[in-house]
């Protein structure tokens, strides 16, 4: 749950040159990225659109520790598409005054974190005497949306401000299928829950152009709560349904400042860095309590505490390249993720006691 709790870029351009938006992202979807971008503008615009994750991540294994036993394991992710984003903005320039301002608003909405994934994983086990089989499928639905409407102000087309104000709703859906057989039975469960949550945050951006070809931008999104209603959980098995509610929580979602700027070197070729904080340290969970003392929620939140996360730094840059119409883009990324690693000894997984950091980069 944690690495996917990082926020969910939806702009093309800025996806294209390395997630840089702090101070390259156009148009209305500045909203997401750094609203004060929205006042330098020209013209208005609607931007909308979609995604597909096409990353796989697929492993394999064959256990042939005994003479007498072969396991083969396979799992990893399955692509995934989702409605990403759509947006609008209006800027007015008014230059007739000594102190030429600007000033414009727009809307807009996105998937500010998104959960979507699906998830697979198949193992077979074959000895003399036996033979085992067991597929799973957890998919995961939805995350946190939100509308965002949002003000900017410019002055002399170099200084501009602006804020966002996010408000967060949405349903995660989790559905899981396990299946289980051997020689003389089989077994079939399914999971199915909805997980309503909210939120609140704003988004305070700050640019600036020291040259005409040259824009630096800055944006800070403070901590804020994702709230976690109570859940409902369907379980079935052997035919029989069963219903159970299970209190939910809020994470603190930490803070995330972003700094970075873009250069127009000619009409047809620019560049833009990037450099990005989100304190995995912040990461907390505060779940509500049964009568018993305990829950799902509660299990994760104790195993938060116990991860002991660290780090939080991401660079980004890219490129970008006209021709004729047609532009061409082209990004770099370093991003940490905290992810647990495994020793498989004798077909047994051993998990390390603390998470390492994974980059990524693409």
């Amino acid at each position: 749950v944690i690495h996917r709790m990082v926020p969910n870029l939806v702009d093309i351009r800025s996806m294209g040159m390395g997630k840089t938006g702090s101070a390259g992202n156009t148009g209305s979807n500045a909203i997401f990225g750094n609203p004060s971008l929205l006042a330098l503008q020209q013209n208005g615009s609607i931007k909308l659109g979609s995604n597909i994750h096409l990353a796989f991540a697929n492993n394999e294994y064959t256990d042939q520790s005994s003479e007498k036993s072969e396991l083969e394991v396979k799992y990893g992710y399955n692509p995934n598409v989702k409605f990403s984003h759509i947006s609008a903005a209006l800027p007015f320039q008014f230059n007739s005054s000594s102190v030429p301002f600007s000033f414009a608003f727009g809307t807009g909405y996105h998937n500010a974190i998104d959960l979507s994934s699906t998830k697979y994983l198949k193992a077979n086990s074959i000895t003399l005497a036996n033979f085992y089989q067991y597929e799973e499928t957890i998919k995961f639905r939805g995350g946190l949306n939100t509308i965002s409407p949002a003000l900017a102000f410019g002055f002399f087309n170099r200084v501009s401000a602006g804020i966002s104000f996010n408000i967060g709703f949405g349903n995660t859906k989790y559905e899981g299928i396990f299946n289980s057989s051997d020689i003389i039975h089989g077994e079939k469960v399914e999971y199915n829950a909805v997980i309503p949550g909210k939120g609140f945050s704003t988004s305070i951006g700050i640019t600036g152009k020291p040259l005409d070809n040259l824009t630096l931008g800055a944006n800070i999104t403070p901590p804020y709560k994702w709230t976690w209603d109570e859940i409902e959980e369907v379980e079935r098995k052997n035919g029989y349904s069963n219903k159970r509610k299970i209190p939910g929580g809020k994470f603190t979602i930490p803070l995330n400042f972003s700094i970075g700027g873009e250069y127009q070197l000619t009409e047809y070729f620019s560049f833009a860095l990037e450099y990005q904080i989100r304190p995995f340290e912040s990461y907390k969970l505060d779940a509500d309590k049964t009568s018993g003392g305990s829950n799902k929620m509660a299990e994760i939140e104790s195993d938060i505490k116990e991860m002991n996360l660290k780090n939080g730094h991401a660079f980004h840059a890219g490129v970008e390249l006209i021709a004729g119409h047609i532009p061409f883009r082209f990004g770099f990324f370093l991003e940490p993720y905290p992810l647990i690693s495994e020793n498989i000894a004798n077909g047994t997984p051993k998990q390390s006691e603390e998470p390492v950091q994974v980059r990524r980069q693409a």
